[in-house]
């Protein structure tokens, strides 16, 4: 049962782990005179065993003989809100993962809560003032019980506020702190944060809340100051043992107060053994280049960590930070294979192609495919450079055989994509009429479907699958990928006022993302300048294509892609311009010359 009432806590609240100790019913030896009342102490047996119905009319008999027992109330009010959780769709529901299962769950309830909240404020009316530890439940249960209401966090917030002023508790002031900080009143959750901190010192889950806060106010001297206080408090010595994001955004803090050499020496100390947060690390300090590849000499001459990891992470500085992919293949040439190869593999990829050494990335992107069991990376090289036949004849069969195979969404979209290239619109319509029979409202295959269907003079079914782009699902976390395809949409329906507006709002989402980014070079953008320039071709815009194509070579991760740019039917009203084609042919040269 104790399992089961922490469980409940979880649920009412934010999905903290609450204290096993809490006390979790209403009584007091020193303060409550109806204490070792039979009905009572039933009405709690019951309560653990879990018979609800019993308990609140054992609880009912009670307050007949007893209708000044506050505690007793309290108690039924509990049982009550106690006998609406539905564990099996509750749990994860509040977090955000099906929104009209939990406004269902939330109509359900709410009545039941209500009269939960009713009950519980007249207990509290009945509970002496001197029980703070009874009184301070009781908020605790009614912001719970508000929370899962659906009420706004003001309204939780004034509960938990109640109730750490009757009877703190660490597990409270968290969670009153983690809905402060969620409500974005800084000022009030520090002084929360610090309210909490002298009752619990060293809870370390309050001091990541401080570091939290910290970081948002860029209030470094006082983020440094509570990162060695959280890391002496924890007791957790041993490497790798603190999060790793707590330990980059002490170094970034390190950096603006000790200065970017301090910073570089606490991540080559923290992260010696882990190349992949060493990396992110130096990326988020921004030091320069050459002091690190000095530093990291220095490590390799005291004989610290071992030479393929610095070569690694010597390379991945070349690459990302120096451009400088010859020298990036140098080091990753040093390596020996049994250093996480598929990774080494892809890197050594990217380095090949860019390069224009074509034949050893796609050696190297199959060999990432044979030891990590995916396609992906090989897929997008061939795109890249138009290999779209071994592509098809890799995911045909998987689609044929798609009860076997099972292929994802991805697969179709891919397959789709190979066949609209090379002009087989019937075969276009075909695998992405498969594919929204899986995923309905999957942007990309009902765009690429109205494009297929419109070269295919059936203009009628392109317009529905091209107007069903503006209600489909779109990835919350892709900032572009809504106002590109609408835009290319508009653009195929004739409607360009509107594709200009999305494409404005993509351009100057993409310009807010480089003013924030702290790289030099920044790369991985989504949508990449190409997309923003094909959709601009799409509109015959010359000027904003040739700026876009322009971008694409400074900006893009990959941006040699000759052979798909000759394929791409979106490019046709602007490829005749002299320009733009001086730009493309001067690129290819330069990197055919590489090699």
């Amino acid at each position: 049962m104790k399992n089961r009432l922490i469980a409940f806590l979880m649920l009412m609240t934010t999905f903290i782990v609450v204290n096993a100790q809490l006390q979790f019913y209403f009584d007091s030896e020193q303060h409550n005179p109806w204490s070792q009342s039979p009905h009572s102490a039933q009405a709690l047996q019951l309560i653990e065993a879990e018979d609800l119905a019993e308990a609140i009319n054992e609880l009912d008999k009670e307050l007949a003989e007893h209708p000044g027992n506050g505690y007793a109330l309290c108690n039924k009010a509990f049982a009550i809100a106690f006998s609406v959780i539905d564990f099996n769709n509750d749990e994860g529901v509040d977090d955000g993962n099906d929104g009209d299962v939990l406004e269902a769950l939330k109509e359900k309830r709410k009545p039941k809560l209500v009269e939960a909240i009713n009950i519980m404020q007249e207990g509290l009316k009945l509970i002496p003032e001197a029980d703070t530890k009874s009184r301070g439940l009781a908020w605790m249960y009614i912001a719970a019980f508000h929370r899962m209401m659906g009420c706004e966090n003001d309204t939780v917030i004034a509960d938990l506020e109640k109730s750490v002023e009757l009877n703190p508790t660490s597990d409270v002031y968290e969670i009153l702190l983690k809905l402060t900080l969620e409500s974005g009143d800084m000022d009030k959750a520090e002084k929360l944060a610090k309210q909490a901190l002298e009752f619990s010192p060293d809870n370390t889950n309050l001091i990541e809340l401080m570091l939290a806060l910290c970081h948002e106010k860029k209030d470094i001297n006082n983020y440094v100051q509570y990162f060695e206080r959280y890391k002496a408090k924890a007791k957790r010595g041993n490497k790798g043992s603190i999060d790793e994001d707590l330990e980059i955004a002490y170094a970034q803090a390190l950096a603006a107060t000790k200065g970017k050499e301090a910073a570089v020496d606490y991540l080559l100390n923290t992260f010696s053994d882990n190349c992949d947060y060493l990396w992110q690390g130096l990326k988020t300090v921004d030091a320069n280049p050459e002091m690190e590849l000095m530093k990291i000499g220095q490590r390799e001459f005291a004989g610290e960590g071992t030479a393929d990891q610095w070569n690694m992470l010597r390379g991945n500085i070349c690459l990302f930070q120096q451009n400088d992919c010859r020298q990036a293949l140098d080091y990753y040439r040093k390596i020996s294979s049994s250093y996480d190869s598929g990774y080494l593999n892809i890197m050594m990829a990217r380095c090949c192609y860019m390069t224009g050494d074509t034949h050893n990335a796609l050696i190297h992107a199959q060999a990432f495919k044979y030891l990590e069991g995916t396609d992906l990376q090989l897929t997008q090289l061939q795109l890249k450079l138009g290999m779209v036949g071994p592509i098809i004849k890799r995911l045909a069969p998987k689609i044929e055989m798609d009860d076997l195979m099972q292929p994802s969404i991805d697969d179709y979209n891919t397959l789709a994509l190979c066949y609209l290239l090379t002009g087989d619109y019937n075969s276009t319509v075909t695998i992405l009429d498969k594919a929204l029979k899986i995923e309905p409202e999957s942007p990309q295959a009902l765009l690429n479907c109205g494009r297929a269907l419109k070269a295919l003079g059936r203009d009628e079914e392109a317009a529905q699958r091209l107007e069903a782009t503006f209600d489909a699902n779109y990835d919350e976390e892709n900032l572009f990928e809504q106002d590109l395809i609408q835009s290319q949409a508009c653009a195929l329906l004739g409607r360009d006022d509107m594709a200009l507006k999305h494409l404005e709002a993509v351009e100057n989402k993409w310009q807010q993302v480089l003013n924030e980014s702290t790289d030099k070079q920044p790369t991985n953008y989504q949508p990449t300048c190409y997309d923003i320039a094909a959709t601009w071709a799409m509109l015959g815009n010359e000027t904003k294509v040739l700026e876009w194509m322009t971008k694409h070579f400074d900006y893009d991760f990959m941006p040699y892609n000759f052979g798909f740019m000759a394929l791409d039917r979106r490019l046709d009203k602007v490829k005749d311009n002299a320009e733009l084609r001086q730009l493309v042919e001067k690129k290819r040269l330069q990197w055919l010359n590489q090699q």
